[in-house]
């Protein structure tokens, strides 16, 4: 009898650990294996977000500033983004800071010059997600004209983050 008890046990604990796996591996509607479906970091719909923001705006921004040590800091994806797209300077949140960075804004010259704020990155499900971004014009003669914040929202596709459309957010 003992070795039919053995080969029973193996049996039986194979079966369960087999169980196991296709339970957790199964690709049924559960949301957490949709998740494991998007490959790509979410900096990926950072630097859209941001360069959909910047294309958007108007007048188009020749310099571009980030918040710094706030909460309204751009990630460093979205720092990268700007930085790509024009000189970028970080914005600090002290009176004396601002004074220095607005200095060396006047000595290069009077560009167009877009502030970008991060308000955060929200998983609406797995597989999407809604970024948000606001921005204030900053020297010359667009001092202190708000850019509209906008929503941008991302379906992962593919194991990608695309952009599945951007809207003005609604002021309350």
């Amino acid at each position: 009898m003992k070795p039919l008890v053995q080969p029973r046990i193996f049996l039986a604990a194979s079966v369960l650990i087999l169980a196991a796996t296709a339970a957790c591996s199964s690709g049924g509607s559960g949301g957490s294996s949709a998740g494991a479906s998007c490959r790509q970091s979410p900096d990926s719909a950072t630097r859209q977000a941001v360069l959909a923001y910047i294309k958007d705006a108007n007048p188009y921004p020749q310099r571009f500033l980030s918040p710094a040590l706030t909460d309204t800091a751009l990630p460093d994806a979205g720092v990268e983004t700007l930085q790509e797209k024009g000189p970028t300077y970080f914005f600090p949140p002290d009176s004396a800071g601002r004074a220095k960075v607005r200095a060396k804004m006047i000595d290069v010259g009077p560009y167009t010059s877009l502030i970008v704020a991060w308000h955060g990155m929200r998983r609406e499900a797995d597989t999407a997600l809604v970024i948000r971004l606001s921005g204030r014009y900053v020297g010359g003669k667009y001092e202190g004209t708000v850019a509209a914040p906008k929503n941008f929202r991302f379906r992962c596709t593919n194991g990608r983050w695309a952009m599945a459309g951007a809207a003005d957010e609604k002021s309350t």
